[in-house]
């Protein structure tokens, strides 16, 4: 995994700060279907991934570790779900907020959907963060963007979108300088979430801005020596172009009774069992068997298994050891193969041990 400079750590900010000629200028399909997906850990979140992103699953392993104690009442994983959004690494192309912002900013949604857990976690950790009031925030770039921020027009982002709020990152030599072409974007938002608490570089304050969301071309000032002022205002669209997350409501992090405080009565899953508060996955299973297989089994709950995995789980009759808990309401079974409907994932009892919760055996 690759390792940065404090030179290219910055380079990695401006990266995102000036990504904005990369928008396509059309309005496109909304963005749906994530939000129906279930909450699984960022390990989980990322398999579908792998493919494109070949070494997303180490960048994962770092942020994992980095968010054990995470800020503004977030999961480890939705935290480091934000932290792993903040990273850069090299080839580009393979850097997850890259391919993430290119395949948002595409016209063919079905590119999305091995995305959809990714930015089921991702947005409900964004969603969960502290609301700001109005902000004022700033992105720049080195080139003349001003024919296509018109006054009056409507334009939509459709990557995530980083600002800052500190002016003078944009008059830096490593950004835009002080000479030469150069849009500065002076923007007014409501939406803006702070990821400072949970970014790899927590130094830059960078404020987030959500993929669809849409400004108001207030106006375009030429400053002289090359430099364009365009005001933007957000506004909130007609029709939604991004579907919300679905909420998990009152989920804390400490708890007195376990077997009632932990259970959200309110949320569903889509195996219809009870939401645990902590971790959204579901509550309606305890584990009869002793420490050290509960052990094994919470350190590979999370993980890709392998043929040893697969062999322990059945040879063992791990899956035995599920036993009901009173007022359950999951409609899964265990079982060495048995096969249920998860999402859109068809699983065995193998592949519903990720959606379940692991904070305590009983």
């Amino acid at each position: 995994m690759a390792t940065y400079t404090e030179e290219e750590k910055i380079t990695q900010c401006i990266l995102r700060l000036s990504d904005i000629a990369k928008e396509p200028h059309e309005l496109l399909m909304p963005i749906s279907g994530y939000e129906k997906m279930p909450i699984v850990s960022l390990e989980q979140a990322v398999e579908p991934l792998v493919c494109f992103l070949p070494t997303v699953q180490s960048h994962v392993y770092v942020a994992k570790q980095k968010c054990k104690q995470p800020d503004d009442d977030l999961t480890q994983d939705e935290s480091a779900s934000i932290m792993l959004y903040s990273m850069g690494w090299k080839p580009l192309d393979e850097c997850l907020y890259v391919a993430l912002n290119a395949t948002l900013r595409s016209k063919d949604r079905g590119k999305l959907e091995p995305w959809f857990l990714y930015l089921k976690l991702f947005l409900t950790a964004l969603s969960r963060l502290p609301a700001v009031p109005t902000l004022h925030v700033y992105r720049g770039i080195k080139s003349d963007l001003s024919k296509d921020y018109i006054r009056g027009k409507t334009v939509v982002w459709w990557g995530f979108s980083s600002c800052t709020m500190v002016i003078d990152v944009l008059q830096s030599e490593l950004f835009l300088g002080k000479t030469g072409t150069r849009t500065m974007f002076n923007i007014d938002c409501n939406s803006g979430k702070s990821i400072k608490n949970h970014s790899f570089y927590p130094s830059e304050n960078e404020i987030l801005l959500c993929t669809a969301t849409q400004f108001e071309v207030v106006g375009c000032l030429d400053q002289g020596s090359g430099l364009r002022v365009i005001q933007l205002k957000e506004i909130v669209p007609q029709y939604p172009l991004l579907q919300p997350v679905s909420p998990i409501v009152n989920r804390t992090k400490k708890y007195v009774n376990q077997q009632t405080d932990k259970f959200n009565l309110h949320q569903k899953l889509r195996c219809k069992g009870r939401a645990c508060r902590t971790c959204g996955k579901c509550r309606d299973w305890s584990y009869t068997g002793d420490a050290t297989s509960w052990d094994w089994f919470r350190n590979r709950a999370n993980a890709v298994w392998t043929n040893d995995d697969y062999a322990h789980w059945n040879n063992n009759r791990v899956w035995n050891n599920f036993k009901r808990r009173e007022g359950a309401s999951c409609t899964y079974s265990f079982g060495s193969y048995s096969i249920g409907y998860f999402g859109s994932l068809i699983l065995h009892s193998v592949g519903f041990v990720h959606y379940l919760c692991i904070c305590d055996r009983k």
